[in-house]
């Protein structure tokens, strides 16, 4: 692992390697810690800025278990769920 440190895509696999294990350990869902990456960033970076720009040429698109535009009457009726 370690000679593969600063390859740019160790993070991907790092994550594919833990989301694996997660699937065949369903106990761990949500404990083995995650950083984030400067790809994880970008992504969560341009999804808000998409969305807070709105407008027919913002290209926002809500993503199940990403991304939620919600209003609050609609999480007040929901019991603050999405």
């Amino acid at each position: 692992m370690r000679s593969h440190a600063k390859q740019p895509g160790i993070g991907k696999e790092i994550d594919t390697a833990m989301d694996t294990i997660e699937k065949d350990n369903p106990i761990l869902k949500d404990v083995l810690p995650r950083e984030l990456g400067a790809e994880d960033i970008e992504r969560i970076a341009g999804t808000y800025h998409r969305w807070r720009d709105g407008g027919p040429k913002a290209k926002y698109e809500e993503v199940k278990g990403f991304c939620n535009s919600a209003w609050l009457e609609r999480l007040g009726n929901n019991d603050l769920i999405l």
